[in-house]
């Protein structure tokens, strides 16, 4: 059960690597995209329609990505507290079996304490 959990784990953050570079590369694209439009609105060479019409299908593009880069950011916050509150249990529950096997170890010495007596 343990090996299965940490194959779920460690696909789990393998995913997560993959989803972040993937964003990271998301905001490269977007940022190119940005500066284009600023290229297509300053390119003297286009008439105004063709500004136009090349404007809008860079836009077209953009839109979806800015949209899907800023969900992937969503959901990787999400992922990152969630981590941190399963993190902090683990650290808690640690902590807990810690002062129970402390208890148990001052038990076991008073008991031979009395056999002693």
């Amino acid at each position: 059960m343990q090996s299965k959990q940490n194959s779920f784990e460690t696909l789990f953050n393998v995913n997560n690597a993959i989803k972040f570079a993937a964003t990271v590369g998301q905001i490269g694209s977007i940022m190119t995209s940005i500066t284009n439009l600023g290229n297509i609105i300053k390119n003297e060479d286009l008439s105004a329609s063709e500004k136009l019409a090349k404007v809008l299908t860079n836009i077209g593009f953009l839109l979806p990505m800015i949209i899907n880069t800023s969900k992937n950011i969503s959901s990787l916050l999400g992922i990152t507290n969630a981590l941190t509150q399963r993190r902090l249990f683990l650290e808690q529950k640690i902590s807990k079996e810690k002062e129970r096997q402390a208890l148990l170890d001052k038990k076991a010495e008073i008991a031979e304490k009395a056999k002693v007596l």
